[in-house]
């Protein structure tokens, strides 16, 4: 059923910037996608719910090589109430550099937050409910120090 489903995004930034607030989105692929942003990016105060199969998305928000600007996803709700395996993280950080992700509430998916191969990242006061796997899973480079996770 879900792979009939075409991929559909609510924004697609590439190398771009900009402040996305109080939005709702419902059952895209990827709610957020910001891909080698060039200038700072918030994405801040959005209710994201997903209520039916999407095809294999990474995540509702999903940050990847942006290393430059400072990427802000603060105070979002996002509701993930199908359980699905096939999205495996409400927001998802990949290979990318000054991510703040703040004050979210999350509900439902398999992984709360995803970092891999990011750095100087900041994730705190984060409310992350019945996830299936992981609250917070976060690889970063071998040796680097520059993540600050704090937890309630």
């Amino acid at each position: 059923m879900g792979a009939n489903f075409p991929r559909t995004y609510g924004i697609y930034q590439v190398k771009g910037g900009g402040r996305f607030t109080e939005n709702k989105c419902s059952d895209l692929t990827y709610s957020y996608l910001v891909n080698s942003a060039l200038y700072p990016t918030n994405i801040e105060s959005n209710e994201i719910e997903i209520n039916e199969p999407a095809i294999t998305s990474l995540a509702a928000i999903y940050i990847n090589n942006s290393i430059y600007p400072v990427i802000e996803i603060n105070q979002n709700e996002i509701y993930d109430n199908t359980h699905q395996y096939l999205s495996p993280a409400a927001i998802y950080s990949r290979t990318s550099s000054n991510v703040s992700m703040v004050g979210n509430k999350i509900f439902g998916f398999k992984n709360g937050i995803l970092g891999i191969y990011s750095r100087n990242t900041h994730i705190a006061n984060n409310d992350i409910n019945q996830c299936e796997s992981i609250g917070i899973y976060f690889y970063s480079p071998p040796n680097d120090n520059s993540i600050q996770l704090h937890c309630l």
